[in-house]
């Protein structure tokens, strides 16, 4: 008796939160994920699904490793303070929510996207995510290895684009696994929540020509995101959109004050943004000497944050005067941008981030740095590539995953796909005479799980090293192996791929 009545005073108090929000807000209501799980339905979950969402995705492992990995500047020994993708993404929380509680918009749901929006980036920042995407375009030379089998190709794989977004939707809804029950959905996280990650940043919309390839865009959970629309269909995923562009070029800012890449002095020479400081009786930056030079830049950062905040809500607030709720499918949906193609509309904020640019981003540390992210990641690649027995069984385990769940959709696919491949790559004959009947039903027998199985996994390494030979050259021109080591090395920290390369090349 006890229990039912909290369960009715859970949903009583989701109730009331949802009758405070705005009009425009994402309820509680409206929420839907893939997999109901039971204490949802039946109303004895003490969370919002959105909150489920928060909780899921800051306790999972790759949210974790957000610790060790870039946001601009390498994070190493006596170089702590800086940002790592793991405190920007907890500043973007931080700006987000501010933002949400003076709209009057669900906080938790802005929390969800918020956490997550950065989960899919690689090592070493923006670098290596550009760095991977070139490899997946086939903009790279190609590893030794497959010119000694197969010469040179003008295509080198169909794998597609790399974008930290996409990837973040990828590694949320697929790679993690929260329970057995339902772990093709990954965390099982609501549509709300996965809506807002993909479009915190530009995405392609998938009817122009030159739309984003990526797995399951025209599929899969993208289908269910409005891939057909670039923004975001809530206000809390405009919101964390908008958040995250404060939070870079502020946390930049502050980053660069610290290096000594840019100095107090060069903020001070731009009235649009002296005005900001010395009208702010809080912080009052201005009246704090030079002596004390840590406590003038965090409270630079400070003001500066503050007011585009402030910037922000207001702007906010006017332009969501234009829109009404359109309801489809129990499911809110915003037809446009509430700020023009989202973007604060504050000459102060372009001369910002124009600094930024111009004395941050520029710096000789930053490129160096950014140049051996790539190095590494390329040379992390040929290296598997060249010998996929390099990469540990959980790489195997990934694809071999992949590449079951495909045959149980359609059975005959891996064998349509091997003699397609064979004759459409026009492969040497002595590769393609040699994928027999005996080597395709072993691969697909080991796929099926029901052949060379040991403790439940699916073992890869069993295959013979003349048949692996064999069959290298047909994984490599197939898209989901190329995009399985891709996943592994996006997956890895800033040191781990460091680590990887010195025991791959240095010994």
């Amino acid at each position: 008796m006890g229990n039912e009545g909290h369960n009715e005073e859970d949903a009583e108090f989701t109730r009331v939160y949802d009758s405070t929000l705005h009009k425009l807000a994402q309820k509680n209501a409206y929420a839907e994920r893939k997999f109901s799980l039971y204490d949802e339905k039946d109303g004895s979950s003490y969370r919002s699904l959105y909150a489920r969402d928060r909780d899921r995705i800051v306790y999972c492992n790759s949210f974790r490793k957000l610790m060790h990995k870039t946001q601009l500047y390498i994070s190493y020994k006596g170089n702590e303070q800086q940002r790592t993708r793991l405190t920007h993404t907890i500043e973007v929380v931080t700006i987000a929510r501010a933002i949400a509680r003076q709209l009057g918009m669900n906080e938790e749901l802005v929390e969800a996207i918020a956490y997550g929006h950065d989960i899919g980036h690689s090592p070493f920042g923006h670098a290596g995510e550009t760095q991977l995407d070139r490899i997946l375009m086939g903009n790279e030379p190609l590893p030794g290895r497959i010119v000694e089998v197969l010469g040179n190709r003008n295509k080198m794989y169909d794998s597609a684009n790399f974008k930290h977004n996409y990837q973040s939707v990828r590694v949320l809804s697929f790679l993690e696994c929260y329970h057995i029950s339902y772990c093709k959905h990954g965390l099982n996280l609501t549509l709300q929540t996965l809506e807002g990650i993909l479009k915190h940043t530009k995405i392609y919309l998938k009817d122009k020509k030159d739309k984003y390839l990526y797995p399951g865009l025209m599929n899969g959970i993208f289908n269910d995101l409005h891939i057909d629309k670039e923004h975001s269909v809530s206000v809390e995923g405009q919101i964390v959109n908008i958040s995250d562009e404060i939070a870079q070029v502020t946390h930049d800012i502050h980053d660069g004050l610290e290096v000594g890449v840019l100095k107090y002095e060069d903020i001070m020479a731009k009235p649009e943004l002296s005005v900001i400081l010395q009208n702010d009786k809080v912080r009052d930056p201005v009246s704090i000497p030079a002596t004390h030079k840590k406590t003038r830049n965090s409270q630079v950062y400070s003001s500066l944050l503050n007011h585009f905040i402030s910037i922000v809500v207001i702007q906010f607030r006017n332009g969501l005067k234009r829109f009404d709720p359109i309801i489809e499918d129990n499911k809110l949906v915003l037809n446009d941008y509430i700020l023009p193609d989202n973007k604060i509309i504050s000459d102060a904020f372009h001369t910002l981030k124009k600094l930024k640019d111009d004395y941050v981003m520029n710096t000789y540390a930053v490129n160096r740095m950014d140049k051996k992210g790539e190095y590494i990641i390329r040379k992390l690649f040929n290296a598997y590539l060249n010998s996929i027995r390099q990469l540990p069984d959980s790489v195997f385990e990934h694809y071999a995953h992949i590449k079951k769940l495909e045959l149980d959709r359609d059975p005959e696919h891996f064998v349509r796909w091997i003699k397609s491949t064979g004759t459409n790559r026009r492969l040497p004959e002595n590769i393609v005479d040699t994928m027999n009947n005996r080597l395709m039903g072993e691969v697909i027998g080991l796929l099926k799980d029901i052949s060379l199985n040991i403790g439940g996994k699916i073992n890869f390494r069993l295959i013979p090293k003349g048949d692996m030979d064999i069959l290298f050259p047909y994984l490599f021109y197939d898209g989901d192996f190329i995009r399985a080591i891709i996943d592994y090395i996006a997956g890895m920290t800033d040191d781990f791929a460091e680590e990887e390369y010195r025991n791959l090349y240095v010994g």
